[in-house]
């Protein structure tokens, strides 16, 4: 086996591994907007993490459930693509069982994650499939 064929492979399995997280990312969304509620929502505080390009913006917002308690809770994921400003109205689903369990009802913010890994993992995938051609 020649180092290219070595580094298919090994890219290959990269790619295996980026489309797992993908794929498990994806099922936990898609469970959790299942059960989910929407409400209205307003950004309270921006919390940036990370440095320059790398920087995202974590929201922490308030919104109201249906029975009328005012909720305060932290993104599970932030967004590098969509900034976020205190006092933005902001559509929220959140989980009726566990109110604490809410996110911004954005493309971005949902599914910006799974979507990025899904593009590593073809990306690793093709460039396995080249070494390994080579």
């Amino acid at each position: 086996m020649d180092r290219f064929a070595i580094w298919g492979v090994i890219c290959i399995l990269v790619g295996c591994g980026f489309a797992a997280t993908a794929l498990r990312i994806y099922a936990l969304r898609r469970r959790f907007l299942a059960i989910a509620q929407a409400s209205d929502g307003t950004v309270v505080e921006v919390k940036v993490e990370g440095i320059g390009r790398n920087a995202m913006s974590v929201p922490v917002f308030e919104f109201r459930t249906a029975g009328g308690e005012i909720q305060r809770t932290r993104s599970l994921m932030g967004s590098g693509f969509q900034g976020f400003e205190v006092g933005q109205a902001v559509k929220v689903r959140y989980d009726p069982a566990d109110p604490s369990r809410a996110e911004v009802d954005s493309f971005a913010v949902l599914w910006g994650v799974a979507l990025l890994r899904a593009g590593y993992a073809v990306l690793f995938f093709v460039m396995g499939l080249i070494g390994l051609l080579v």
